[in-house]
Protein backbone atom coordinates (compact mmCIF):
# COMPACT_ATOMS: atom_id res chain seq x y z
CA UNK A 1 0.00 0.00 0.00
CA UNK A 2 1.21 3.52 -0.67
CA UNK A 3 2.15 5.46 2.47
CA UNK A 4 -0.55 7.61 4.01
CA UNK A 5 -0.02 11.40 4.14
CA UNK A 6 1.78 12.52 7.26
CA UNK A 7 -0.03 14.58 9.88
CA UNK A 8 3.09 16.75 9.85
CA UNK A 9 2.09 17.85 6.33
CA UNK A 10 -1.29 18.91 7.76
CA UNK A 11 0.44 20.92 10.48
CA UNK A 12 2.59 22.65 7.86
CA UNK A 13 -0.49 23.46 5.76
CA UNK A 14 -2.20 24.95 8.84
CA UNK A 15 0.88 27.07 9.59
CA UNK A 16 0.82 28.31 6.00
CA UNK A 17 -2.89 29.13 6.34
CA UNK A 18 -2.27 31.13 9.54
CA UNK A 19 0.14 33.35 7.56
CA UNK A 20 -2.01 33.70 4.43
CA UNK A 21 -4.38 36.20 2.89
CA UNK A 22 -7.15 33.60 3.28
CA UNK A 23 -6.64 33.72 7.05
CA UNK A 24 -6.98 37.51 7.01
CA UNK A 25 -10.19 37.30 4.92
CA UNK A 26 -11.58 34.68 7.30
CA UNK A 27 -10.73 36.88 10.30
CA UNK A 28 -12.63 39.76 8.65
CA UNK A 29 -15.62 37.47 8.00
CA UNK A 30 -15.78 36.27 11.63
CA UNK A 31 -15.31 39.79 12.95
CA UNK A 32 -18.20 41.00 10.77
CA UNK A 33 -20.39 38.08 11.89
CA UNK A 34 -19.78 38.86 15.55
CA UNK A 35 -20.35 42.57 14.93
CA UNK A 36 -23.64 41.81 13.18
CA UNK A 37 -24.86 39.25 15.72
CA UNK A 38 -23.05 40.58 18.78
CA UNK A 39 -26.10 41.99 20.50
CA UNK A 40 -28.82 39.93 22.06
CA UNK A 41 -29.18 36.39 20.80
CA UNK A 42 -31.92 33.86 21.39
CA UNK A 43 -31.51 31.54 24.39
CA UNK A 44 -33.69 28.79 25.76
CA UNK A 45 -33.50 30.52 29.12
CA UNK A 46 -31.45 33.34 30.56
CA UNK A 47 -28.78 32.14 32.95
CA UNK A 48 -27.36 34.75 35.26
CA UNK A 49 -25.27 32.19 37.17
CA UNK A 50 -21.61 33.07 36.63
CA UNK A 51 -20.48 29.55 37.57
CA UNK A 52 -21.62 27.91 34.38
CA UNK A 53 -20.30 24.43 33.80
CA UNK A 54 -18.76 23.32 30.51
CA UNK A 55 -20.40 19.94 31.00
CA UNK A 56 -23.21 19.44 28.54
CA UNK A 57 -26.18 17.17 28.34
CA UNK A 58 -27.28 15.30 25.28
CA UNK A 59 -30.88 15.44 24.20
CA UNK A 60 -31.91 12.88 21.58
CA UNK A 61 -35.21 12.47 19.77
CA UNK A 62 -36.45 9.49 17.85
CA UNK A 63 -38.86 10.35 15.06
CA UNK A 64 -41.72 8.11 14.07
CA UNK A 65 -41.24 6.34 10.76
CA UNK A 66 -43.91 8.44 8.96
CA UNK A 67 -42.36 11.70 10.21
CA UNK A 68 -38.88 10.50 9.25
CA UNK A 69 -40.12 9.68 5.73
CA UNK A 70 -41.88 13.05 5.48
CA UNK A 71 -38.68 14.89 6.43
CA UNK A 72 -36.68 12.85 3.91
CA UNK A 73 -39.25 13.61 1.18
CA UNK A 74 -39.17 17.32 2.07
CA UNK A 75 -35.36 17.30 1.86
CA UNK A 76 -35.40 15.59 -1.54
CA UNK A 77 -38.05 17.90 -2.99
CA UNK A 78 -36.29 21.04 -1.72
CA UNK A 79 -32.78 19.68 -2.38
CA UNK A 80 -31.57 20.43 1.15
CA UNK A 81 -29.76 18.38 3.77
CA UNK A 82 -31.63 17.09 6.83
CA UNK A 83 -29.24 19.16 8.96
CA UNK A 84 -30.73 22.35 7.45
CA UNK A 85 -34.24 21.23 8.38
CA UNK A 86 -33.25 20.43 11.97
CA UNK A 87 -31.22 23.62 12.29
CA UNK A 88 -34.02 25.86 11.00
CA UNK A 89 -36.47 24.12 13.32
CA UNK A 90 -34.17 24.86 16.26
CA UNK A 91 -33.68 28.49 15.17
CA UNK A 92 -37.43 29.02 14.81
CA UNK A 93 -38.03 27.40 18.22
CA UNK A 94 -35.40 29.61 19.86
CA UNK A 95 -37.01 32.68 18.31
CA UNK A 96 -40.42 31.57 19.51
CA UNK A 97 -39.37 30.95 23.13
CA UNK A 98 -37.05 33.96 23.46
CA UNK A 99 -38.64 36.53 21.16
CA UNK A 100 -35.22 37.23 19.61
CA UNK A 101 -34.65 36.47 15.92
CA UNK A 102 -30.83 36.28 16.15
CA UNK A 103 -29.53 32.82 16.96
CA UNK A 104 -26.13 31.28 17.45
CA UNK A 105 -25.76 27.51 17.49
CA UNK A 106 -22.53 25.59 17.88
CA UNK A 107 -21.96 23.21 14.98
CA UNK A 108 -19.21 20.61 14.83
CA UNK A 109 -17.55 20.63 11.42
CA UNK A 110 -16.24 17.14 10.78
CA UNK A 111 -15.56 17.42 7.06
CA UNK A 112 -12.10 16.97 5.79
CA UNK A 113 -11.66 19.50 3.02
CA UNK A 114 -9.88 17.50 0.34
CA UNK A 115 -8.51 14.12 -0.71
CA UNK A 116 -5.26 14.54 1.23
CA UNK A 117 -7.16 15.39 4.44
CA UNK A 118 -9.34 12.30 3.95
CA UNK A 119 -6.24 10.12 3.70
CA UNK A 120 -4.53 11.64 6.77
CA UNK A 121 -4.97 10.19 10.25
CA UNK A 122 -5.74 12.61 13.05
CA UNK A 123 -8.37 14.88 14.51
CA UNK A 124 -10.07 17.18 11.99
CA UNK A 125 -12.99 18.57 14.00
CA UNK A 126 -13.75 22.22 14.63
CA UNK A 127 -16.84 23.52 16.43
CA UNK A 128 -17.96 26.84 15.03
CA UNK A 129 -20.68 29.34 15.90
CA UNK A 130 -23.45 29.36 13.31
CA UNK A 131 -25.20 32.73 13.31
CA UNK A 132 -28.63 33.05 11.75
CA UNK A 133 -31.49 35.54 11.86
CA UNK A 134 -34.98 34.08 11.51
CA UNK A 135 -37.04 36.12 9.05
CA UNK A 136 -40.70 35.45 9.85
CA UNK A 137 -41.74 36.82 6.45
CA UNK A 138 -40.23 33.79 4.68
CA UNK A 139 -41.92 30.43 4.17
CA UNK A 140 -40.24 27.19 5.30
CA UNK A 141 -38.56 26.49 1.96
CA UNK A 142 -37.15 30.03 1.68
CA UNK A 143 -35.97 29.93 5.32
CA UNK A 144 -34.10 26.71 4.67
CA UNK A 145 -32.56 28.04 1.45
CA UNK A 146 -31.47 31.18 3.32
CA UNK A 147 -30.00 29.08 6.12
CA UNK A 148 -28.21 26.83 3.61
CA UNK A 149 -26.63 29.85 1.93
CA UNK A 150 -25.38 31.09 5.32
CA UNK A 151 -24.18 27.55 6.09
CA UNK A 152 -22.04 27.46 2.92
CA UNK A 153 -20.52 30.81 3.90
CA UNK A 154 -19.49 29.27 7.22
CA UNK A 155 -18.05 26.16 5.54
CA UNK A 156 -15.85 28.33 3.33
CA UNK A 157 -14.30 29.76 6.52
CA UNK A 158 -14.17 26.59 8.60
CA UNK A 159 -10.38 26.60 8.94
CA UNK A 160 -10.42 29.66 11.19
CA UNK A 161 -9.66 28.54 14.77
CA UNK A 162 -12.54 28.63 17.27
CA UNK A 163 -10.27 30.08 19.96
CA UNK A 164 -9.69 33.13 17.77
CA UNK A 165 -13.42 33.51 17.06
CA UNK A 166 -14.03 33.44 20.83
CA UNK A 167 -11.30 36.06 21.31
CA UNK A 168 -12.93 38.33 18.71
CA UNK A 169 -16.25 37.84 20.53
CA UNK A 170 -14.65 38.81 23.85
CA UNK A 171 -13.08 41.93 22.30
CA UNK A 172 -16.30 43.13 20.69
CA UNK A 173 -18.70 42.13 23.48
CA UNK A 174 -17.21 42.75 26.89
CA UNK A 175 -20.22 41.21 28.64
CA UNK A 176 -20.15 38.07 26.48
CA UNK A 177 -19.12 34.91 28.26
CA UNK A 178 -19.67 32.45 25.42
CA UNK A 179 -20.86 32.33 21.85
CA UNK A 180 -23.55 29.66 22.08
CA UNK A 181 -25.50 27.54 24.55
CA UNK A 182 -26.59 24.77 22.20
CA UNK A 183 -24.63 22.63 19.76
CA UNK A 184 -26.41 20.72 17.02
Amino acid sequence: MPPMPSYEEQVNREKAYLNSDAYERDAEYWSAQIEKFGGERAHLKKNSNLNISNTGDRCSFKFSEPLNHAIAAFCRSNRVAPFAVYCIALCVHLKRVSGCANTCIGVPIVNRRDFVDKQTGGMFVNTLPFFYTVDTDLNAGDLIRSLTEQWYDLLRRQRFPFAEIAAINSQKNEAADRLFDIAL
